[in-house]
């Protein structure tokens, strides 16, 4: 009988070519090969060895080549087994070995991963906080600005208009100042004074502005318009119909 071939040894191709041969399945990888390769060749030997021995007894009835054959296919067996144990551990071996790299690989791209959103989200955790500074000093400055405007002084439109009248009354003619109603002229109340006490204790010049004639008073019934020096009209006489 033959020695039993390694197929350990074999290439691919060998492999594809002998399991075209035995009819046996072309798929899996090398060391898939060999599981049908191995089983195949102990399964032909054990049937050869089991027809040898039908027909044994009647051609040697002493057994010596029964006995021969029987160790032949022993040592063939635990041969075909070593060597399949080999290709098994060839193969966990280079398993093992993808198995790391494609561990080292993933890993790898876990921490680049990792790397990559740490510095996003530092980056992003700057310019947040960045643009909060932005927004508080924005703030800031108009509560600054607001307690400033609140601080400053308000001119009060009422008191400017009433001096911007006495001054505008004070520069106009005696005939244009007659036209003024008295709640536009704050000064015409010191002016329409009817005490003599007041209109003959205090001198010319300090009743009536620098620019208007000065008018001696004749009387202390006087009225304001006369110390002013404007001449009221007498009132016009009705005339009765007849």
């Amino acid at each position: 009988m033959e020695r039993l071939p390694n197929f350990h040894e074999w290439t691919k191709d060998e492999l594809l070519e002998e399991c075209d041969q035995r009819g046996l399945s072309r798929v899996g990888a090398k060391n898939d090969l060999m599981k049908q390769l191995y089983p195949n060749e102990i399964q032909k030997r054990r049937s050869a060895y089991e027809r040898h021995k039908a027909r044994g007894f009647a051609q040697d009835p002493e057994g010596i080549r029964l006995l021969s054959e029987l160790q032949n296919l022993k040592r063939d067996w635990r041969l075909a087994a070593r060597h399949q144990h080999e290709a098994e551990n060839d193969y966990v071996q280079t398993r093992l070995k993808r198995a790391e790299n494609d561990r080292e690989e993933s890993m790898q791209s876990a921490n680049t991963f990792a790397q990559d959103e740490h510095s996003n989200i530092k980056r992003r955790l700057k310019v947040h906080k960045q643009r909060r500074v932005a927004r508080k000093a924005a703030r800031e400055t108009a509560r600054e600005v607001l307690k400033k405007a609140i601080q400053k002084p308000v001119r009060e439109p009422v008191q400017e208009h009433f001096n911007t009248s006495s001054s505008r009354d004070i520069s106009m003619k005696p005939s244009q100042r007659s036209a003024i109603p008295t709640h536009v002229a704050p000064i015409a109340p010191m002016l329409f004074s009817t005490t003599s006490t007041t209109s003959t204790s205090a001198p010319a010049s300090a009743r009536a502005p620098a620019s208007l004639p000065v008018t001696a008073p004749t009387s202390s019934k006087k009225s304001g318009w006369a110390l002013l020096g404007i001449r009221s009209k007498a009132p016009t006489p009705k005339v009765r119909k007849r």
